[in-house]
């Protein structure tokens, strides 16, 4: 049997109180970086995020500024050229009277409407029949409806000569908002 003396039972007991301190304030130490580098990379990680949302913030603000100062102006010609759909009511008389200012005949039908959608337009599909003497005032009268204060497309042009006279029917869209 071995035999332990007084000294090496001292230095075993404090070598033991000395471990049972050191290994946990070690482990302590490993638990405590673990989770400052954790917090740190949520840190770093956040900071990202927020330079990010701030760089997105002043895009957006540049964006309205450039929106302010050109395109609302833009928007309001926009407005004046695009009507209500209750604006429409008398469209077939102003086209009319274009026809009137070119000595023409004049015939005009509703084909249907097709509510606001995605872009935000709605349309109202037209067709018009004109007669007239001479090319020239079909022509005019069609240079007139391309020119109309609201916006309008002309999706088909057909003209005949009948009885000596031009006639020619259009069809086409006036939008609406």
């Amino acid at each position: 049997m071995v035999r332990i003396t007084s000294f090496q039972k001292k230095l075993l007991i404090m070598l033991g109180v000395a471990l049972v301190i050191i290994i946990p304030l070690l482990i302590g130490v490993m638990v405590l970086r673990s989770y400052i580098n954790n917090s740190t990379q949520s840190i770093i990680q956040g900071k990202h995020e927020l330079a990010q949302r701030t760089s997105t913030l002043n895009a957006l603000v540049a964006l309205r500024n450039e929106y302010n100062a050109y395109g609302k102006p833009h928007f309001n010609i926009l407005y004046n050229v695009i009507p209500e759909k209750d604006e429409l009511i008398n469209i077939s008389q102003e086209f009319q009277r274009m026809a009137q200012r070119e000595d023409l005949g004049f015939g005009f039908s509703f084909q249907g409407e097709e509510a606001t959608g995605d872009i935000g337009l709605g349309f109202v599909r037209f067709s018009i029949n004109v007669t007239g003497d001479t090319l020239d005032n079909i022509i005019g009268f069609v240079e007139q409806v391309k020119d109309f204060r609201y916006l309008t497309t002309i999706e088909n042009l057909r003209t005949e000569v009948k009885d000596k006279k031009i006639q020619a029917t259009m069809e086409g869209r006036v939008y609406f908002r």
